[in-house]
């Protein structure tokens, strides 16, 4: 039982010192971009789609990182809901398929920007090159 209280304890103090660290801002998830982090996104908001207009949600994928700039590529499927994309950000990612042919360069200035608009609306760190 002490193991238990010692564990949860822990697992608290972590998730409090990973909150500090990033100073309660969500936003500042975008400010430190490495090759592999993964956005759930407003993916209409990087490219055209089917239906002019309408949103498309999914995943940008960062594939290389310069001082200036973050290059990203899309995910090849979109979704018509928020929820959605934050799901299959969470998930395994065994059948997402990367538009490797489109890639799209944003100015690093520009990412906690784009989080503060929610166009970034969610953050996965570190995937490597899933």
């Amino acid at each position: 039982m002490k193991k238990l209280a010692f564990l949860a304890l822990l697992l608290t103090s972590l998730s409090l010192l990973t909150a500090c660290a990033r100073g309660g801002d969500p936003v500042a998830e975008t400010n430190d971009p490495k090759v592999g982090d993964l956005y759930a996104a407003v993916l209409s908001e990087f490219a055209e789609f089917q239906q002019p207009g309408e949103k498309a949600y999914g995943l940008l994928k960062v594939i290389k990182v310069a001082p200036d700039t973050v290059t990203v590529v899309t995910d090849s499927s979109a979704w018509d809901d928020e929820m959605s994309a934050k799901r299959e950000l969470r998930g395994d990612l065994k059948e997402v398929v990367w538009d490797m042919d489109d890639e799209i360069v944003v100015a690093r200035s520009e990412l906690a920007e784009m989080h503060r608009k929610e166009i970034i609306f969610a953050v996965r760190h570190g995937e490597g090159n899933q």
